[in-house]
């Protein structure tokens, strides 16, 4: 970072692309959730994101992966062993491993490198270690943010998960290039802080968790808006000194909330995690959001939702009941050109 620019290999480096949420793990084929991805909609995920020209993706299963039989941390404690040389040979097998789903992991990551995209790595969602730890998801689970036991499982997770080797590339998560930028959680405290956002101390813990284990990438706070138009109220991670970028979710686009936040970044670096490109949602145009971003600086990333390509066996576009699909339909060429431009 330089300031609140990100930079890459001392250039300036604008963050900008897709969510390919499901990449690690495809549920939107109405496989169960947890399983691994077909090979083929990894590698057409990746090219389309190239071909729109993104410098980045957002992989929330890659990185948020927690109790499912097949996940990264399968139960409480539960990570399982990661040495395996091909995914794809397991494929063939009726049966699914938590090994099989762990080296898709490695393998999606090696092959976004090799697309020549950086991603980022949201860590968690909060309730599945409150649910283990059988406590009250009462108040959104904000007992996460606090309890002694969830938090240091939280920073388990940290710590197996960004200490692995690829066995591709033989790189440890913490010094693999390819990946961006740790966030800290998915839309942590809600739709600008609605649920409540995350104590400055957890945040903290969280970035000093990371930077012990990684000092190459940057940190994100996963902190879902920085300022509650509403309330006045502000996200407590603006305070955090490990943190570099805040982010924010555009579900509606809202021009005006962006410009009440963007004074209070002081130096660090903003990222629009998620917006809707389509409709749905209602607020600003999408010309003038996207004209919005633009005009801000090189600093302020921006990250649509989400593509989701062809099915395994080719050729039907997934959709999805979000109705944010980044698909190709008839209806939607229009909205595709001003997102890829």
């Amino acid at each position: 970072m330089n300031g609140k620019q990100p930079t890459l290999n001392g250039a300036v480096f604008r963050i900008v692309g897709p969510n390919i949420y499901w990449l690690c793990q495809d549920e939107v084929l109405l496989l169960p959730v947890g399983n691994f991805t077909d090979k083929g909609r990894v590698r057409e995920g990746l090219a389309i994101a190239v071909a729109m020209g993104a410098t980045t993706i957002r992989l929330h299963t890659c990185g948020i992966s927690l109790g499912e039989s097949y996940s990264v941390e399968s139960s409480l404690g539960a990570y399982g062993n990661w040495d395996i040389h091909d995914y794809g040979r397991h494929l063939g097998l009726k049966i699914m491993t938590s090994q099989t789903l762990k080296f898709c992991l490695l393998e999606v990551i090696y092959a976004a490198g090799q697309y020549g995209l950086r991603v980022i790595l949201p860590l968690t969602d909060n309730y599945t270690n409150v649910r283990w730890r059988g406590l009250s998801t009462d108040n959104h689970a904000a007992l996460f943010y606090t309890n002694s036991q969830t938090v240091a499982d939280y920073a388990t997770y940290v710590s197996n998960f960004m200490s692995r080797v690829n066995t591709y590339n033989r790189l440890k998560y913490a010094n693999d290039p390819t990946i961006l930028a740790w966030e800290t959680g998915n839309e942590l405290g809600g739709y600008i802080g609605a649920e409540g956002y995350p104590p400055l101390a957890w945040t903290n813990a969280a970035a000093a968790q990371i930077r012990a284990i990684d000092t190459n990438h940057l940190i994100i706070d996963g902190t879902n808006g920085i300022y509650n138009y509403s309330s006045k109220a502000t996200a407590p991670g603006l305070n955090a000194g490990s943190v570099n970028l805040m982010s924010d979710h555009g579900y509606p686009r809202n021009i005006a909330l962006l410009k009440a936040e963007v004074p209070l970044l002081g130096t660090k670096g903003f990222l629009i995690g998620e917006y809707d490109w389509t409709n749905s949602f209602g607020g600003d145009s999408l010309a003038n959001y996207l004209s919005y971003l633009e005009s801000t600086g090189t600093y302020m990333g921006d990250m649509i939702w989400g593509i989701m390509g062809h099915d395994a066996q080719c050729c039907n576009w997934v959709t999805h009941s979000d109705g944010c699909a980044l698909s190709s339909t008839p209806s939607l060429p229009i909205h595709m050109l001003n997102v890829s431009e």
